[in-house]
This record gives structure tokens, sequence and C-alpha cells, in this order.
């Protein structure tokens, strides 16, 4: 059967003589097969292919080798994690994403290679947005002659021609057939699975060929398995596919079965793309996903069920229609599809980048710098930062140290690398083989969490069984090979309890926890955590090595108990003494203790008389930074301020250079509290009291360089003299009003609007009565004494007889005596 990609392949080829390809192709189009077999003829060099999942790989690899009549590892083999297929022969090589920046670091010029192909780029995998500003990056600097072919499902590849804008971009129709859409109605996370049960059964009664059923997480993949396994036909087999799954039992969820059985296929999104599923005519959608989001400031990800993207919808839909006209069940009404957000968030905002930070720099350009679709927030890139320097990668000036270079080279994340490296120094310079044993059964452990009811490492290692023993096993093996030790296998399940919690303790500093006299626990980075609630633990202090955000907790799902006397030993740099202050309301004045702490851990303190000059200037700092400008104490001499320094910015008041050029600054709470003096202000506060009485327009002004202080003075000054010859005070009411009160007398023979900044910022007049009340606002006072002037003077004459009402204000002399001369 003719691809529907065929049609480009003579034009990519030429393409790719001169240029990097774009090209976009729906699920179907061919892109994955066709192409890669197509580049083996045009090129006599190796082509590097990336994928974003393992068990697509060796299934494609597989696929690829037989279109040529070979086996894999000889034309066509493959790299994923822990595991290889290639030869000399081998000129296509399809690895997984994170295998190219490695190699890239490796071999900056990428010997022999000739063309690097991203597929299913659209999934906009970490790894894959950075493997290809690497791949720029080497394209630009050092091979001109490499060839970049990106491929997306995506139709709109306008995102990727920004980063690759002399690419040639190339479209492909896919080959779908038509798949009804039937919309089931909405349902509710805890029916999910009895839901699907019941669907599924209707399904298979009505339908012919295999169904694929897309579940959130492998836990409802398993109840449902359960569920459909004591009620279906002997004739169905109920088959799983998720991620963590063995390859093989991936790989026989893939394969078609003998004739006269059907399957139905429990998948996560795995399924979405790139994985051949012969036999499938009916797509059953719960249209969940389980979504990973990772919190910069606690550095702990969050799980949460929600709905999918409306391109991972159709990405769905499209498993029906591969080979024939098929149907698809929405587990949601048609209403919450029109309601989904397009796609799905790129990695690089929900995940952590510590690795990408580190990886950057070992390769020497900065994040901000590498060409990316999207940058990492600011508070992602704080946090990478922080939890490299903690783990000795960076240095306390943000530069990669040599174990960092080190960690950058081991395939595995930053903690764990640097972990490793560590648990080796400490074996050799113990001689004790032990120290390696442990950090390879934990960094396997971190890796691929088992499943465990319990929370205790050691007892966790001791039951395992089965297929999960022997992937810690394979793993731990693995990196332990990687660092050049010598281990025997068995040794994995005996390693010693205090050296589990060391290497745990390594692998994440900030999870070290005591416990706290309620009975939770609060971890080193100052965030609180919980065992479950049947759990039982009669110790101080646990080594986490997994855990769930919950809210603004953690739960821990798996940890070591520590001794202290361990954590002085080994880390010993947690310890620390600190002035301590906190605000007592009561007595309103600042307390200050002394405080023996472990990172954010107090364990104990002691009070002080007094808290220090420096100490007293940070807390109101923080203190007021907490609060909005309106609420500050002072805040009537505060906010005027404020707003007329905004005015001179809204403005951009002239001033006087005197060979330099300043800035006129944003009156915000961060420039307001860095002002140094301010700063020297509230070292001396002991009390609330004493803020409230802080001269803020002078603290702002004298913060300000002398040439915009004149100006503000002269421009926006804080009193104007009036008709009278009386000087009367401007009141700033906002960042765009500015008010003059004065009694009407005083501005009598006024003709011209009254006005500030050289006539740019109109004044507010606020005339006063006799008795100094508002009987007018105006913004034009020519216009009032023409207008309004002529029945507020009736009044006024009527109330107060004795003072001056002139039928003309405009020739009257203006006066401060209210009253008739007698």
């Amino acid at each position: 059967m003719t691809l529907p990609v065929e049609s480009l392949l003579a034009p990519l080829c030429d393409a790719l003589n001169t240029h990097d390809v774009l090209l976009s192709a729906p699920p179907g189009a061919g892109k994955s097969t066709a192409i890669p077999l197509a580049l083996l003829v045009r090129s006599n060099q190796r082509i590097v292919m990336l994928q974003p999942r393992r068990v697509v790989v060796k299934q494609l690899a597989a696929f690829l080798a037989e279109q040529l009549g070979e086996t894999v590892g000889q034309t066509v083999g493959y790299r994923i994690k822990g595991e290889q297929a290639v030869s000399q022969n081998t000129r296509l090589e399809i690895i997984t994403e994170g295998i190219l920046s490695r190699r890239i670091q490796q071999d900056p010029e990428l010997d022999g290679v000739d063309i690097i192909l991203f597929d299913e780029f659209h999934e906009r995998n970490l790894h894959s947005d950075f493997g290809l500003a690497l791949a720029i990056e080497v394209k630009q600097a050092l091979r001109d002659d490499l060839r970049l072919l990106v491929m997306s499902a995506t139709l709109d590849v306008s995102p990727i021609q920004a980063l690759l804008p002399e690419a040639e971009v190339l479209h492909s129709d896919g080959r779908q057939f038509p798949v009804e859409v039937n919309y089931l109605g909405e349902c509710q996370h805890h029916e999910l699975v009895n839901s699907l049960a019941k669907h599924v059964r209707l399904t298979a009664e009505r339908e012919s060929g295999d169904i694929l059923v897309f579940l959130p997480t492998v836990k409802h993949i398993l109840q449902l398995q359960q569920q459909l396994n004591a009620s279906l036909p002997d004739n169905v087999d109920v088959m799983l596919l998720y991620g963590n799954l063995p390859l093989a039992e991936q790989q026989r969820a893939l394969r078609p079965l003998k004739q006269g059985r059907r399957k139905i296929i429990l998948a996560t999104n795995i399924a979405e793309t790139s994985l051949t599923i012969e036999g499938i005519s009916v797509v059953i959608d719960s249209g969940r996903e389980l979504v990973a989001e990772y919190h910069p400031k606690s550095q702990m990800t969050e799980l949460s069920l929600q709905m999918i993207s409306q391109a991972s919808a159709e990405q769905r839909k499209g498993r029906a229609g591969r080979l024939a006209a098929g149907k698809c069940y929405r587990l949601w009404s048609e209403d919450v599809q029109g309601r989904l957000r397009k796609y799905s968030q790129p990695d690089i905002h929900t995940q952590d980048i510590t690795g990408l930070v580190l990886q950057s720099a070992a390769w020497g350009t900065p994040v901000s710098e590498l060409a990316l679709l999207d940058m990492p927030s600011a508070a992602q890139l704080q946090s990478a930062v922080h939890t490299l320097v903690q783990l000795g990668a960076f240095s306390k000036q943000g530069d990669i140290t040599s174990l960092g270079r080190q960690a950058a080279q081991l395939p595995v994340q930053p903690r764990t690398a640097s972990m490793l490296l560590k648990v080796k120094a400490l074996t050799d310079e113990t001689g004790d083989s032990d120290w390696l044993v442990a950090g390879g059964v934990i960094a396997a452990l971190s890796e691929d969490p088992p499943k465990y009811s319990g929370w205790d490492v050691h007892l966790c290692l001791k039951q395992l069984q089965g297929q999960a023993r022997q992937r810690v096993t394979e793993q731990a093996l693995r990196l332990v090979n990687l660092l050049r030790g010598k281990v025997d296998k068995s040794s994995f399940f005996k390693v010693d309890e205090t050296k589990l919690a060391v290497a745990i303790g390594l692998l994440n500093p900030d999870w070290l926890a005591c416990k706290q006299s309620n009975g939770t626990f609060k971890l080193a980075q100052g965030v609180g955590a919980e065992l479950s609630a049947d759990a039982y633990f009669n110790g101080d202090w646990l080594a986490v090595l997994s855990g769930q955000r919950r809210g603004a907790s953690m739960q821990i799902r798996l940890a070591q108990p520590i001794d202290i006397a361990v954590l002085k030993t080994h880390f010993a740099n947690g310890f620390s003494e600190k002035e301590a202050l906190f605000y007592d309301a009561t007595a309103d004045s600042l307390r200050a203790e002394s405080q023996q702490c472990f990172g954010e851990i107090v364990l104990s303190r002691q009070p002080l008389a007094k808290a220090g000059v420096s100490s007293r200037g940070d807390f109101w700092r923080e203190w007021l930074s907490g609060k909005p400008l309106k609420d500050w104490p002072n805040n009537a001499v505060l906010m005027p301020t404020i707003h007329r320094l905004c005015m001179a910015r809204t403005l951009n008041l002239e001033y006087k250079h005197y060979g330099e050029t300043h800035t006129w600054p944003e009156p915000t709470v961060g420039w307001i509290l860095a002002c140094e003096a301010v700063h020297s202000a509230l070292q001396h506060c002991q009390s609330v009291a004493q803020l409230k009485q802080l001269p803020w327009d002078k603290l702002l002004f004298q913060s300000m360089p002398w040439p915009l202080q004149e100006a503000l003075n002269s421009q926006l000054p804080d009193a104007i003299t009036v008709p009278s010859g009386t000087r009367r005070a401007l009141r700033y009411d906002s960042p765009t009003r500015v008010v003059l009160s004065v009694k009407m007398q005083e501005v009598y023979g006024s003709s011209e609007p009254v006005c500030i900044a050289n006539g740019r910022q109109t004044v507010t007049v606020e005339l006063l009565s006799p008795a100094n009340r508002p009987i007018q606002t105006t913004d034009d006072l020519p216009g009032f004494w023409k207008g309004s002037y002529v029945e507020v003077r009736k009044e006024m004459k009527g109330r107060y007889p004795k003072h001056i009402w002139p039928e003309d204000p405009t020739t009257a002399q203006a006066t401060i005596r209210t009253t008739k001369p007698k």
C-alpha cells in the first residue's frame, strides 16, 4: 500500500542536499517508516533518528530492518537506556532523545553523521528541545554540512522556522480512514473505571476488531483489567501498554494475535503516536491523562488528573482509522470538547530543568542563549542553580565545577550523578565497596520506584521479588559498572542501612527530614511532610527518597531512618547557627533569638537581648515585601510620594543631565526596598510604631540622583503659589491626578487652567468655602468662572454675605482675606 508521504521522498532528498527540512505530516502518513529508508538510499553516512519512547525505538528498528531483509544491529540499529543493538555496519541508528545530547557533548563534530532526524517533535519533549538546540549550534559552529530534519504531526511548523529560518518546509497529507466520533457524556473521576468497564463490554459485543482503551494511569489500567478479566468472552485477550511495563510485554501488546482471537489494549498516552498497533478499529478514550508538574520552590512534583488537549484527542481518535474506517467513543461531552486546550504544555514549562541547566553549562552555552522554542521561567532556573550548587556541581558563583562536568557525562539525572560520584569517592577513600553498592541501588530505586505498600527502603529491598528485583539489579549493576566498580549482584539487597540513608541524603539533601512535636515532619528545605496515616516511625530523622506534593506539603513514599550523628558526619555543612527575628504584635516589638538549624529545620533556640542592626533592616524588608504599598505604615506620606514618582515617570520629565543620563525609577515594592536610604532607616526601627514615623518622601527623594530630585521639585512640586501670593500644598491622589485645595477667594483673577510640569499636567482645583468645605471641583478653572460659578455665587452669597463674591471673578483681586474690607 502506498503511503502518503512517498510523494515527498524525492523533493525531500533533494532539499536535504542544500537545506535543513521541516516536515509536517499527520499520523498515518508514513513519515516514521518511509522517510528513514529513503534517507538510507540517499546517504552513505550515518543517520541518527530520535524517538521519544523506548518501545517505539525497538519496534521501529525491527520493522525497518525487516524491510531491508536484515536483523536489527546491521544497517539499522538502536540505542536506548541500558541497551543497544549496533555494529560497524549500522548507518541508521534510532535512539531515545536523551542520548543525542550526551553524544554531542562527547563528540561535538558528530563525526560520520550526515543527518539528524527528529521524529514526533510536536510532543515537545525536554530532551528533544535541548537536542535540537545543541544540533543547531553544532551546525552553525562546526558542521555546516550537517542536515537537520524535524518531523511533526502538527501542521503549523512556524515556531520551528524561527529556529531554522533557512529550512525548507514540506507538507504531507495523512492516510486516515473516516472515524465516527461518539460522545458518551461527562464522567466524574471516581466513576472512571466502572464507566469504562461498562462501555468496553458493550463495545466488544457490538463491534468487531480490536479495541484500544486510553486511561490516565497504571492504577486505572490494572483496575479495569481486573473488572474485564471476569466478564469477557474466552476469545478476547486483555493486554496492557504503559511506559514502565517491561519491553517484552509492551511488544506483545503490539503484535497481531492468532486467527479468531481479539484483543483489548489498555494503554496510557504512550499509544497516542508512533506505535503501529495492527487491527485497532475502535478507540475508547477516557479523555484524561496524568500530568506531572514540577514546583521549583518546593522541588517537588505534583501529579494530577487533567483533561487531555484537543491535539491529543485527535491523535487518539486517529488510532481507529489507520487501516479502515473505525469508531471513537469519548467519555466526555461535545461541549467539553470545544473547551479543551488546543495543545499540551511543552515539558520545559512543567518539568525539572536541573539536567538541562547542567548539560548547557557543560556545553558552554547558558540556557538563555540556547536555540529553544520556549524558555524556562526564572523560578525554574533559580531552583535548578540552587540544586546544582547544593550538589557541588556548580560553585556559589554559578560556574560548573569538576564534579559537575563528571556528573554531566553520566546518563542519569544530576542528583543521581552527583550522589554516585560521591559514594564512589567514599569507596575509594575507605576501601569499602558497600558505599558504591548503596549508591547503585538507591539510584535504581529513584529512577524506577517499585510498588510497595510500606515506606522503609531497607525493608522494601528485602521484599523485592521477580521482575522488580531484576530491574533494580540490572540498573544498579549498570551504574556501578559505569563507575568502574566491582561488586557482587547479591550485595544490592544486603547493603547496610546507614549507607542507604547516606546515599539517599546525598541524592537530595533538601529532603532530609526531622520529626516535629505533632508527628509530622519538616524537610531541610522548609516544607512540611507526612508519612501515611498507618505508618509507624519511632525515630527523629528520615532521609526521604521519594514523595509526592500534596497541597503545600509532601506525602512521603519511600524513606530511610538516619541518625543525627550520621548527619553530622556526612552532612556537616547543613548545620548552621543564625540569628532570627520575629515580630511580637502584642508588645509591638521585634524579638531576636539565636537558632541552631539544619537547613530550615530549627533544632534549638536561645533568646537574644537585641537584634543586630543589619538583621532588623533585612527583617523589615521581608515584612514589608509581603504587603501592598497601600497597607504600609505611614502610607499617608508614602502613597502621595509614590503617585508623584509615577507621574514623573509617565511624563518622562526633562532634567538637567550634568553630563550623565538617568532613568525615572518605577516605584515598585522591590525598588523601594532596594533603596539604600530606606534600608538604613529600617535598620533603626524596632517596632511598627517607629515604621509609622518614617519620612517616606525624604527617603525616596534621597534614593534618586540629584538631577531627578531637582526636576521633581521644580516640575511636580509639593506646593505652588496661588494668585493670592500664598503657597498652597498639592495633593497627589493618583499617578494621573494632582489636586489643589484652596479657598475660592485666593484664586480670583485666574484666567488660565492651573498646570504644572511646564504645562503638561493639569491640576484639579478643589475650591473651598469660607468654612474650608469643598464647594466645587474642576480641571478647567476658566470654564468654571464662565459657567457654574453663577449658581455657586448665588448660594454662597446667601450663606456667607460678609464674604467677597464678585460678579466677574476673573478681574477681581485674589486675597487671603475672605470678608469684604470695611
